[in-house]
């Protein structure tokens, strides 16, 4: 009780502090389009805007006094206050028990908030690709012995290019199809090792080749008395293994993505993974019966009882139009069994109905507000063109006619008939949508919400691989605001409309280059023009054909070659300096930065 006392008070200090002291950016006359992409997403309901479009940022990267659960919880916290974020429908998080102690506290606090989605009842998801990595890593170890062999072979070949190249050469004479390199898996991650194993599989008869071109090989990999070298039997093993990843390794992949919507296949793939399990625990393959068996118990584990499962999972399946609420208990109850499916079916129309009517009771409310402000302007009618005045009509008696129906805009929905769309045919929910939000007014502003919580945390995870290289042996002083904004930076530059490259170009820097030793050439002879050189040679044409060269690139994509054009100024702005005043070298009007 104490600590939960000393909590609260922490947590609301620091809530206080944040509320009655925000951050205010001070206006500036012009901004990087960033912000204002930033703000027209700001300005939204929800994640998705109101163009229907999906958007991830990162908005927080921070370090945290404790990983304890209310230390997460204060700086999950901090930053959704700080950023003036007030509708939180989930937070997806790992497994861990700390995330577990960070939820709990968040829902009471969320919970009080007047803007939260029934209470915050619904907040806590759990990672989908977390689960699926403990289902499938602890069967890593029934084929360990045959993994090792060929691990350590990759290994052998990986450690110098020369044997690369004599590996490369033994492909060609075994007429190996394949271009894809080898690759090394990180042992600790099970994908790795899929992505590691599918590519040497195909190398089998090169391995077998190379060990006749180098002695040395066969000597490296023997273990004691025994030959360490995989033998035809490993690779009848790892191509079993292999097939046996590739289902989750494409699941993985599949959920994990970030531009486009997640939530609404949740169900369906867990589906897939319950009926494959069934189908090695219960078929004729004694082999895979073992596997399947115990990976089916830790399925069980996580996923063996919906109520296990966030209903929202549930939810969204049901406000996809191909299926509708009744595929959504068919396939509960197909997974579950009647009773449980049945139970489940009930609460889950429950829940839907109930956070309906709360997205219906919050409308009204704006609609309302949006009354009296409507009174406000008919004070001033004779200044709004009459074609305005018809289309606020307009407006105003959809508006009637929907909030007569509004009970019915979810029934209408489930009553009509699922859409049947092709298989070969691409089917975007988000765009159905889009296009009948006319005829859902209500429902369409709950999907907008619902649709936008991933399934997994990869993309939130990778943001840590990105800090690895903000912060490396040659760059760990930089303070944690300075490395958040970077991290920050990068991710909304590059998912913006149109994508910044921050990264080096070889081809650019190689062209970049040129130019830029073209203009210290022809500043030297400037120079030696101007302390009685004979030298005629045009004056900073290096300059001009470095701005001329940035200019010719594309707007959104210019970060690295102003960076180094700014250089190539400050160096030449140098070389002025140290010349006399009389000596006018390089016409001002060149040095110029292109406009970003």
């Amino acid at each position: 009780m104490e600590d939960e006392h000393d909590y609260q008070e922490e947590l609301e200090a620091q809530t206080e502090t944040v509320a009655s002291n925000p951050r205010k950016r001070k206006a500036m006359e012009s901004r990087s389009d960033v912000w204002e992409h930033y703000e027209k997403i700001k300005d939204a309901d929800g994640v998705i805007v109101k163009d229907w479009k999906l958007h991830k940022r990162i908005l927080n990267f921070c370090p945290i006094i404790s990983h304890k659960g209310k230390a997460i919880a204060m700086a999950i916290e901090e930053c959704l206050v700080e950023w003036g974020i007030t509708r939180v429908l989930s937070i997806t998080v790992d497994n861990a028990s700390s995330n577990d102690v960070a939820l709990t506290k968040l829902k009471e606090r969320i919970g009080n908030w007047p803007t939260s989605v029934l209470n915050g009842g619904h907040l806590h998801l759990r990672c989908v690709a977390h689960i699926l990595n403990l289902i499938v890593k602890d069967r890593l170890c029934l084929f360990d012995g045959s993994i090792s062999k060929v691990r350590n072979a990759v290994k052998y070949v990986r450690q110098s290019p020369a044997r690369e190249v004599v590996f490369m050469e033994c492909a060609k004479y075994e007429k190996i199809e394949t271009k894809r390199s080898l690759i090394l898996d990180v042992d600790t991650r099970w994908n790795s090792t899929y992505e590691m194993l599918d590519v040497a599989e195909k190398y089998e008869r090169t391995f077998s080749r190379y060990a006749t071109q180098d002695p040395r090989y066969k000597k490296h990999l023997k273990v004691g008395n025994v030959d360490g070298r995989p033998t035809c039997e490993d690779w009848v093993t790892v191509r079993k293994f292999a097939s046996f990843l590739k289902i989750f390794y494409d699941l993985t992949l599949k959920i994990s993505g970030t531009s486009y919507v997640t939530s609404n296949i949740f169900l369906h793939e867990i589906y897939a993974v319950h009926s494959t399990l069934n189908d090695w625990t219960y078929g004729a393959n004694v082999e895979m019966h073992a596997i399947g068996k115990e990976m089916l118990e830790k399925f069980e584990k996580y996923w063996g009882s919906p109520t296990k499962m966030n209903n929202l999972s549930f939810i969204v399946v049901v406000l996809d139009p191909r299926h509708k609420l009744q595929f959504v208990v068919y396939m509960l109850r197909h997974m579950y069994g009647e009773d449980v499916g049945g139970v489940m079916g009930k609460s889950l129309e429950e829940t839907l109905y109930k956070m309906f009517n709360e997205y219906k009771s919050k409308i009204t409310k704006n609609k309302q507000r949006d009354d009296v402000r409507e009174k406000n302007r008919e004070e001033n009618v004779g200044q709004v063109h009459p074609s305005q005045l018809l289309r606020m009509q307009f407006e105003k008696d959809i508006g009637m006619i929907s909030s007569d129906g509004r009970a019915s805009d979810l029934e209408e929905y489930l009553s009509e008939k699922a859409k049947t769309f092709r298989t070969s045919e691409r089917f975007d929910i988000l765009e159905w949508w889009k296009n009948n939000s006319m005829r859902f007014p209500i429902l369409s502003q709950m999907v907008r919400d619902i649709l936008a919580f991933p399934i997994s945390t990869v993309a939130s995870e990778s943001a840590f691989s990105t800090g690895g290289r903000v912060l490396n042996d040659f760059r760990s002083s930089l303070t944690p605001k300075i490395v958040e904004a970077l991290i920050c930076a990068q991710d909304w530059m590059r998912r913006t409309a149109k994508a910044i490259s921050v990264e080096e170009d070889p081809d650019e820097m190689k062209q970049l280059d040129e130019a830029l030793e073209k203009m210290n050439m022809d500043a030297s002879s400037t120079a030696a023009s101007a302390t009685g050189g004979t030298s005629q040679t045009q004056p900073c044409s290096g300059i001009l054909a470095v701005i001329s060269y940035v200019k010719s690139k594309d707007k959104q994509s210019k970060l690295w070659s102003a960076i180094r054009l700014a250089e190539a100024v400050q160096h030449v702005a140098e070389m002025q300096n140290q010349r006399s005043s009389n000596s006018s070298l390089v016409d001002s009007s060149f040095i110029t930065s292109p406009a970003i």
